[in-house]
């Protein structure tokens, strides 16, 4: 394994830079910086960086000669800086970084050299957005009291009294955080500071943080310290629910839940973690042992088992007990993972053997994650499912408050919407944003992400969908030729993710790629006859090694080089069953070179390290763009850079938000904050009160022993359906007395 010779964090930042300073004028066409965040055409595919212009413009950036040497060697050996060279490799012509090349190539897509490319319009627009380098996330906290600085100190003082002063249990918190994350950042620790200090108070708390700043770590922290008062302290039953929009998600974090409880439990603390969805199996006694939801072992990183019996394990690492994989079991689980769906079932149901409204009584921390999810009716209908838990807590003598908090990097308006969803008012809102910290500590978090954004309109002849089949082409091949590299060991493996709204778009996208490798893509491009110099935005052959060229053109030739890249094109969407599913996930985790087409499922939250490109066809309301472009560039494997291309549509509608300047400058700035485009949540339609209450009389026929038919024994005659309605008729009567 080759040694690297220079800081990440400093390779990064020059990565940044010569992508600003050198690249983007050049391909702009103008003989002056750029301005970031304003849309430019893209005018020049052909241009070139030589070795002198990269070094000379990091000696005019600070850096010393060597260093610059050692910059330039270093982004050329790890892929970073692509070589644009003639065919046999003897003669380089010159250099452009990866995602810039990329870019301008996916701005030429077209069947033939000499063809018409697809593309009407092309702009691009560079964004640099907070996300804390590894320097930053340094701050460390210990119970020995031997603090980094003031925010440490902060911390500790606040988790003290979260605890009652108890050291023992202080110290046994800041071991498991420090067993499960190396340093946090300064974001980070104020956010936790301020959870902490909060005691009991039942306020919601909304986390709203760009992309990959650490949110997740927050709140899953802060539940560790929650339960542990809670259990420790207090002698209470109490359980946190996380509520995620999407299985993909739920998948996804648990795994952070288990890595963290792992920790813990490793300490002597009792806990244990559960899902709750359709996947969840009701019982014992599988027919055979299978892969646990393509969840990875936090300790060897291979992956998780589900035994026959019920029981999660890893074949090196032995059993996970303190994980509760099956439905009769998930119910004393003390974090429960889920989805809105699977968690309004549960608490209308009183069944003993599953998850149901008694167990729901001691969840006394909700988390809703990803919360911009729920807007309009949806957004109702959740608010409600919020009000029901709130009810059901209540149900026990005395009752019982529920705390919130409320996470999302894309929330504009933060108090009112989350007052909307949880059912609070306004006042009894605390929001903890980046802007906070970094008003108070201003060089707290100085790592940067840096997004190149794409946005093309096709060309009304042509085929949207076929684009994407080629962009595809482009991004599996690239991936293969990276995976040639095999001597050097830093040269990425790189992800792509095609967003298609649609399934049944999805599925032509992927038919037509494979029809597209049928027919012979990408052998035209890697045809020097074709295609003479790797200038040419025709041109792919320039990213393979200059020895594997030959052989990498046979392969296409004979057929053998599409079978590698049919295997190299993965799909993810809501009808795809667990086991796929759990493939895909595993294969993205597993660092495997792919391209992955997705509907929303991908959208939000996921944290996938090697996504170097995104593809996304349509317009869509600019919240979920900045959170697909927001699944990119987040991770030192990537240098935390994103090339995320958003395609207009031939579509009337796609054409008048592509015509509006206002939209046009929401996506270039990526920040949705203000009432532009404010989330609104419907609690006020009559169908949504009336299912609410409802839901309310159930839950309670639940809590009572009745039965509710949400699971075991369905309504089997008119009778039973009478006696039913009847109940919830009189349910509603008292409740109106």
């Amino acid at each position: 394994m080759r040694n690297a010779l220079i800081a990440t964090d400093e390779l990064v930042n020059a990565y940044h830079a010569i992508i600003e300073g050198l690249e983007a004028p050049k391909i702009a066409g103008v003989d002056r910086p750029i301005n970031t965040g304003q849309w430019y055409p893209i005018n020049d595919v052909e241009y070139i960086l030589t070795k002198d212009e990269v070094t000379e413009f990091l000696l005019a950036n600070g850096y010393e000669q060597g260093k610059a040497q050692t910059i330039f060697n270093e982004l050329l050996a790890r892929g970073f800086l692509v070589e644009l060279n003639s065919y046999d490799g003897r003669e380089t012509i010159g250099y452009r970084s990866l995602h810039m090349d990329v870019l301008v190539r996916s701005s030429e897509i077209r069947t033939a050299p000499w063809a018409s490319r697809y593309l009407l319009s092309t702009r691009f627009a560079l964004v640099f957005t907070p996300m804390p380098s590894q320097t930053d996330r340094q701050i460390q906290v210990s119970a020995k009291r031997d603090f980094s600085n003031g925010l440490s100190r902060d911390l500790y003082e606040a988790a003290l009294r979260f605890f009652n002063g108890d050291d023992s249990l202080t110290e046994m918190f800041f071991r498991a955080l420090h067993e499960h994350v190396q340093g946090l950042d300064a974001y980070q620790v104020y956010a936790l500071r301020e959870l902490l200090a909060s005691g009991e108070k039942d306020d919601v708390f909304v986390i709203s943080a760009p992309t990959g700043s650490g949110k997740t770590e927050v709140f899953l922290l802060f539940a560790l310290a929650w339960l542990l008062r809670k259990h420790y302290i207090e002698k209470s039953k109490d359980k946190v629910l996380l509520i995620y929009p999407r299985k993909a998600l739920t998948v996804d974090q648990a795994f952070r839940v288990i890595s963290l409880l792992d920790k813990a439990v490793s300490l002597g603390l009792q806990l244990r973690v559960g899902i709750s969805d359709g996947d969840t199996p009701r019982k014992a006694n599988l027919k055979e042992e299978i892969n646990f939801r393509g969840i990875k072992c936090p300790k060897c990183g291979d992956p998780l088992k589900l035994t026959s019996q019920g029981q999660v394990k890893c074949d090196n690492c032995g059993p996970f007990s303190f994980v509760k994989a099956v439905r009769e079991e998930v119910k004393d689980a003390d974090i429960i993972a889920t989805n809105p769906w699977a968690l309004e079932v549960r608490t209308l149901d009183g069944n003993p053997n599953d998850l149901n409204a008694h167990a729901l009584r001691d969840v006394g921390l909700v988390v809703v994650d990803e919360a911009h999810e729920y807007t309009g009716i949806r957004g109702g209908i959740f608010a409600a499912l919020i009000n029901l838990l709130r009810f059901i807590r209540e149900q026990t003598d005395g009752g019982r408050g529920l705390r919130i908090i409320v996470s999302s990097a894309t929330i504009p308006s933060p108090e009112e919407f989350a007052s909307k969803l949880t059912g609070v008012p306004v006042s009894k809102v605390r929001v903890l944003t980046y802007e906070t910290v970094l008003g108070e500590y201003p060089s707290a978090i100085s790592g940067r992400r840096l997004v190149i954004l794409g946005l093309f309109s096709m060309k009304p002849q042509y085929s949207w969908n076929t684009y994407c089949q080629l962009w595809a082409v482009l991004t599996t091949f690239l991936s293969h030729s990276y995976e040639q590299r095999k001597h050097a060991a830093d040269v990425p493996t790189l992800q792509s993710v095609i967003f298609v709204n649609n399934i049944k778009e999805l599925r032509r996208v992927k038919s037509g790629y494979l029809n597209n490798l049928s027919l012979g893509e990408p052998r035209d491009h890697l045809d020097p006859q074709r295609v003479e110099e790797p200038t040419n935005p025709f041109c792919y052959w320039h990213y393979a090694p200059a020895g594997a060229r030959d052989q990498l053109r046979q392969a296409a030739g004979s057929g053998d080089l599409q079978k590698h890249l049919e295997k190299r094109l993965a799909e993810i969407y809501s009808e795809l069953g667990e086991q796929e599913r759990a493939s895909v996930i595993r294969r993205l985790k597993g660092q495997e070179g792919l391209t992955v087409l997705s509907t929303s499922s991908l959208e939000i939250g996921v944290d996938y390290e090697g996504v170097a490109f995104i593809l996304n066809a349509g317009l869509e309301n600019p919240i979920s763009l900045v959170q697909r472009i927001g699944r990119g560039g987040r991770s030192d494997r990537t240098l935390r850079t994103v090339a995320g291309i958003i395609l207009g549509r031939p579509i009337i509608t796609e054409a008048f938000l592509l015509s509006s300047k206002d939209y046009r400058e929401t996506l270039a700035s990526l920040s949705v904050a203000g009432d532009k485009y404010k989330l609104r949540v419907t609690t006020s339609n009559p169908r949504v009160q009336e299912r609410e209450l409802i839901m309310k009389c159930v839950a309670k026929l639940a809590l009572e022993g009745e039965s509710t038919y949400a699971s075991k024994k369905a309504i089997g005659n008119e009778e039973e359906l009478i006696d039913f309605l009847e109940k919830i008729l009189n349910c509603l009567e008292k409740n109106r007395e």
